[in-house]
């Protein structure tokens, strides 16, 4: 499967890349500076660009089957980034009939019980521009229409793989999961139809 992964210079998608490649996809990074890549890989193809640019995400989503999406934003970031961001990637989709999304989003999301209380944390605590940028980033993603889902982990951690994790359609059932394990997750959803237009909590 041909796959262009958006996010891919973070900590997150340097994982993406990893298990993405060992499942023998091709693999499109599409990055602003190659030089933030964390290391050189093998098999890879790079496409600088700023994710605002028509052209710079119609050479990277050419020829693609899917996208894995792990953008993040700074907490001094203007608002709506994300979402706006992210709505750029759909218009390239849409364009190049991609029709696979799998996005990385946030436990919190869904409002309610999963953000009020957040084993234990009330949400008055967290970032409350970040959380609405990424509700608006699912609210774009579930009107697109395509065949998108939207994963949802608690904390992430840079521990070594677990090789297990739990899914729920609510809350996490866990506090943390590893970004190795969230990255196997991600990547599984590539092929799956099991959450397709759903929005799984993942964690371990």
């Amino acid at each position: 499967m041909k796959v262009v992964i958006f996010g891919a210079a973070g900590r997150t998608g340097h994982h993406l890349i990893r298990v993405a490649l060992s499942r023998r996809h091709q693999v499109t990074a599409f990055v602003r500076d190659r030089s933030g890549l964390l290391m050189d890989y093998s098999r890879l193809r790079v496409v600088e660009g700023d994710i605002h640019d028509p052209r710079a995400l119609d050479r990277a989503m050419k020829g693609q089957d899917a996208v894995l999406c792990a953008l993040t934003a700074p907490a001094d970031a203007p608002d709506g980034i994300l979402a706006k961001g992210t709505a750029r990637i759909l218009e390239a989709m849409e364009r190049h009939r991609v029709r696979r999304l799998v996005c990385l989003s946030k436990a919190g999301v869904l409002g309610g019980d999963s953000a009020s209380l957040l084993f234990g944390f009330r949400i008055s605590f967290l970032d409350r521009k970040r959380f609405a940028d990424l509700r608006r980033q699912a609210r774009v993603i579930r009107d697109s229409g395509l065949d998108w889902i939207l994963v949802r982990p608690p904390r992430l951690t840079d521990d070594p793989l677990k090789g297990r994790y739990e899914i729920s359609l609510k809350r996490p059932k866990h506090r943390t999961i590893t970004r190795l394990d969230l990255a196997i997750f991600m990547v599984n959803q590539l092929r799956s139809k099991e959450f397709v237009r759903k929005m799984p909590a993942v964690s371990n």
